[in-house]
């Protein structure tokens, strides 16, 4: 049986307030005490383009449960920094169907 995994890519701005080293620590901080908790993660990658710009490429098990989490981490404590850094009109989200993968 071939197992659809689901990533979900989130680019966004941050507060130009907050330097690369104190936003890591917040992603560090969301990635271990929140989404690693939510069913269906799988993992994560955090990259950082121009500027205040970055990305989260994240994977997960179903559609459905990417969409939970992300219900839930607009609600939880846990991830309230994160919430708080990010400039919210600048967010764009993707969810993408793992159609096949190579790896060396």
């Amino acid at each position: 049986m071939n197992k659809s995994i689901v990533t979900e890519i989130v680019s966004f701005e941050i507060d130009e307030s907050i330097s690369n080293e104190a936003f890591k620590e917040i992603v560090e901080s969301v990635e271990i005490e929140f989404h690693m908790l939510q069913s269906g993660y799988i993992d994560s990658e955090l990259v950082k383009g121009i500027n205040n710009s970055w990305t989260m490429i994240m994977h997960w098990d179903s559609l459905e449960e990417v969409k939970l989490a992300s219900k839930l981490l607009m609600k939880s404590e846990k991830s309230k920094l994160f919430r708080d850094a990010i400039i919210p009109s600048t967010v764009r989200m993707s969810y993408l169907k793992q159609i096949k993968t190579w790896s060396r």
